[in-house]
């Protein structure tokens, strides 16, 4: 995970790079999607030092956060300008997300997380009008940005609980039917107990990053992972051995990822986690007890404690 003087040095490269860029706004060579992408990025690093800042010094940059805000702003316009309505809407999301992220307990009052609500759900709903426009084109993102509504959901419910929130991320196999019918109670029960939750049946992003590097983010964003162990769910695929090993070197490292697998009939993979004691193996009569335990740390803790790695 980066530092904040990694932050501030990726801030400081992607603005070099957007003046260069912006200077040839008179060329032919000028790429609008390019400097888009760069303020992308560089509205990324902005709200990850943002959260940084306040795990490390308790403080609450204000400033930070605003150029993240301002920075999500002006890609969303270059890319409506160029018609790239994907990055439009993936863009936006990450805009609400920003301001669902900028509020940080205990500076602000719990009653106050409702003005950020709002804004992030408004620009949530902008994703949705994306779709309803155009069914057929953009069907996985309006999944996406149900996800992230409900985890707006989420996020407001353990605010009024005075709760830290919890994030939760589900890998299985797409090709699996038991893990899409047990997806469905996970969800359930991660919202009845204020969990976030990350899952590429819904959650998958078609812009940006590649598999391998969203991956990796997306467990060094969580408090637990939880595995879908089917027959499906088989180690000689690439992108699974890739998740399964990146796990291992987390835990290996002292991650304070939880780690769960459900037993949907994966003999080699429930031997494995049995073998080398990776998480706890639940059966798929208990998957409400993976968000019961009480030793799951919440997204504040996680950050604060893979910064001091």
């Amino acid at each position: 995970m980066c530092e904040i003087k990694d932050w501030e040095k990726e801030i400081n490269r992607l603005s070099n790079e957007i003046d260069e860029l912006e200077a040839m706004q008179s060329s032919y060579t000028f790429d609008k999607e390019r400097i888009a992408d760069k303020y992308k990025e560089r509205g990324d690093s902005y709200i990850n030092l943002y959260l940084d800042d306040y795990i490390v010094h308790d403080t609450v940059n204000e400033e930070c956060a605003n150029k993240s805000i301002k920075d999500y702003e002006h890609t969303i316009r270059l890319f409506n300008e160029i018609h790239n309505d994907i990055k439009s809407i993936y863009s936006t999301m990450a805009l609400g997300n920003a301001f669902k992220e900028s509020f940080l307990p205990p500076h602000l009052s719990k009653y106050s997380f409702c003005e950020v609500e709002k804004k992030a759900r408004g620009k949530y709903d902008k994703c949705v009008e994306f779709y309803f426009r155009e069914m057929d084109k953009h069907t996985q993102q309006y999944h996406f940005v149900m996800l992230e509504q409900i985890n707006l959901m989420v996020r407001k419910n353990a605010w009024k609980k005075s709760s830290y929130p919890k994030r939760v991320v589900v890998l299985h196999s797409l090709k699996s039917p038991e893990s899409h019918m047990y997806l469905e109670g996970i969800c359930y029960y991660a919202y009845k107990h204020n969990f976030e939750i990350w899952e590429y049946r819904f959650g998958k992003v078609m812009a940006f990053d590649e598999e391998d590097k969203y991956i990796k983010d997306r467990l060094c964003e969580a408090c637990a992972v939880v595995f879908l162990a089917s027959k499906d769910y088989c180690q000689k695929s690439s992108i699974i051995e890739f998740e399964i090993e990146t796990m291992k070197t987390m835990k290996k490292k002292s991650d304070p990822i939880s780690v769960f697998l459900v037993d949907l009939g994966n003999e080699e993979l429930v031997g494995d986690f049995q073998k080398e004691i990776i998480g706890k193996i639940i059966s798929k009569d208990e998957i409400e007890k993976i968000f019961t335990q009480e030793d799951i740390k919440d997204i504040y803790e996680c950050r604060r404690l893979r910064l001091n790695k």
